[in-house]
């Protein structure tokens, strides 16, 4: 889409018109969540956690976790809600220490164990899982003053973006504390996240016998837990992270290293926080871009073991037709390197939409998104892996939270050669039926930015990030095989729904800027199945029947354009590859 430049200052033009593109395609009108007055909450709940004396009665810290909980309630999507619910946790904690409250501390367990199931990934996660255990088990847990002041670590909406509020007058200004250093890995990928409580100055430096990386943070402080401490990684080369004051006014981290490696270092805003993604040498060079690793497989990510390994099928010349022939131009005529380098389909990831805390969206009888879609998910993966002999994963098997970006890491991580998002549409007019399949791009009309922003509400990215984000729609390099496999879906999902609901309309192939979409190396695109918003096609995809059915239309369109590159798949693949 941007391949032509006509010079600076016309590319300038271009990039700022996808830019506020994008802004208006990820506006939340349409979410569903009350985000004002979960920010409100959480604002409210801090300054009330501020002024909680130490002899306060019960009732008063009672009230502080109460308004933490609101935040979640109000919109679990809302980048402070796991911070709330850490936050409500720590104070049940106190609670039931202060007041000898056994159900304070059977809360807090509850509200911790929800945390590390529901978001995995956030930072407090790990901690949180150790103190849920330690107050089941009767055991201590972990002092409360090792996360004091852990939910005003992530500064509040906005005030990140303008940066710290200046000193006053005669007084030094406050350093950045590093309050915490996480990693992990998936593969030959590691990725180690520096968290801090404010933006801040670094440097870098490599260096050998023994080899090691080396991170010197300006004007920053270790917060107490961190101070001197040495973290055991034994993950790829990375053997061991060590966190320490290398002078007055600055933290040294230190990345020690079993074999040389090449990095990448990236900033990233609200919170503050430094990413270095460990990778292989020569990793960039084969993939074109660093691996990007994702959370260790868990509760949170699905079933990653491929079916065994089929042998190649020899064919007789009758059977296969002669000479392999080349695959032709997509429909709009384009001569794609995929089909000029004769590339077939063998990876194939599903990925079910929403899960865990989130719902998706909700019929009128109950029926939810992310219910259908994941058993959607599971009939398709049965169908592909003994029909067409592909190997898939799935990005969740199980009714877990799996964030946006995440996602597309997986099916990068899993080097696929096809991602498929299942969705469910929503209309505030009941009677709206249909199916509809969208590609990565710029949404265009109204419409498409309002089911953008939908599908896009449980994202975490700030609008710090919006620059990489416009990189990664204007020069995806599979958009053309992307709008091919989109068109083909399109079709024969069509053609399976009206056997299913005979007056579902043909809402077309579309385009939007989904972010689950954003980063995928392969052809990929997102398909809204049905309006569970209609209480008839709620109904029909409510049966085992329906379900099926409506995988079995996927199967086709993917079958599809499949025969679009020759109609074979790559078979001779290893397990475990």
């Amino acid at each position: 889409m941007m391949g032509v430049r006509r010079g600076e200052r016309n590319f300038a033009a271009v990039y700022c018109t996808l830019a506020a593109a994008l802004v208006l395609s990820l506006c939340p009108a349409a979410a569903a969540w009350e985000r004002d007055k979960a920010e409100r909450a959480w604002r409210d709940a801090l300054e009330l956690e501020e002024r909680i004396e130490p002899d306060a009665p019960r009732s008063e810290y009672a009230r502080c976790a109460a308004l933490f909980r609101k935040v979640y309630l109000y919109d679990p999507h809302y980048v402070h809600a796991p911070d709330a619910l850490y936050a409500e946790g720590l104070l049940h904690q106190r609670m039931g220490e202060k007041f000898d409250s056994a159900k304070d501390s059977r809360t807090a367990a509850a509200r911790f164990e929800f945390l590390a199931r529901d978001y995995p990934a956030h930072r407090d996660a790990r901690d949180a899982r150790k103190r849920a255990a330690a107050l089941r088990s009767g055991d201590e847990p972990p002092a409360l003053q090792d996360a004091a002041g852990a939910a005003r670590t992530a500064p509040a909406p906005g005030v990140a973006a303008a940066g710290p509020p200046p000193p006053e007058k005669g007084e030094a200004p406050r350093r950045a504390v590093v309050h915490g250093i996480r990693f992990f890995s998936l593969g030959d990928a590691t990725r180690v996240t520096i968290d801090l409580d404010r933006k801040t100055g670094f440097s870098r430096a490599r260096l050998r016998n023994p080899e090691r990386i080396y991170f010197d943070l300006a004007g920053a402080d270790l917060s107490e837990g961190l101070a001197d401490r040495a973290i055991p990684v034994g993950s790829g080369p990375l053997e061991r992270i060590r966190a320490g004051r290398h002078s007055s006014s600055a933290v040294r981290v230190v990345l020690d290293l079993s074999s040389p490696v090449e990095y990448a270092v990236r900033e990233l805003d609200s919170p503050f926080r430094i990413e270095i993604d460990l990778y292989p040498p020569g990793a960039a060079a084969r993939t074109g871009a660093p691996p990007a690793p994702v959370p260790a497989p868990s509760a949170a990510t699905a079933s990653v073991t491929p079916p065994p390994a089929r042998p190649a099928q020899e064919r007789s010349p009758s059977e296969g037709g002669g000479a392999p022939k080349a695959a032709p131009r997509t429909s709009l005529g384009d001569r794609t390197l995929t089909r000029m380098l004769g590339l077939k389909i063998g990876r194939i990831v599903l990925d079910p939409g929403h899960g865990g805390h989130d719902l998706g969206t909700v019929g009128p009888n109950g029926l939810r998104e992310k219910d259908l879609t994941l058993a959607i998910a599971r009939e398709l993966k049965a169908m592909l892996e003994d029909e067409l002999g592909a190997h898939v994963f799935l990005t969740r098997d199980t009714d877990v939270y799996v964030s946006l970006e995440e996602r597309t890491a997986l099916a990068n991580h899993y080097r696929a050669d096809l991602f498929l998002s299942i969705h469910a549409n929503s209309s505030r007019h009941r009677s709206t039926s249909g199916v509809e399949t969208y590609y990565l791009d710029f949404a265009k009309s109204d419409a498409e930015r309002e089911i953008a922003a939908r599908e896009n509400a449980s994202g975490m990215l700030a609008v710090s990030e919006l620059e990489d984000l416009v990189k990664g729609i204007a020069q995806a390099e599979k958009s053309a095989e992307s709008r091919e496999l989109a068109s083909i879906m399109q079709k024969r999902l069509y053609t399976g729904a009206r056997r299913l609901l005979p007056s579902t309309k043909d809402r077309g192939v579309r385009r939007a800027p989904f972010i689950v979409l954003i980063g995928a190396r392969m052809p990929s695109i997102l398909a809204e199945v049905a309006f569970i918003s209609n209480p008839r096609d709620e109904g029909v995809l409510g049966a085992a029947d329906g379900r099926k059915a409506m995988a079995r239309a996927l199967y086709e369109g993917i079958v599809g354009y499949v025969q679009t590159l020759g109609g074979d798949l790559v078979q001779n693949l290893k397990d475990g590859e």
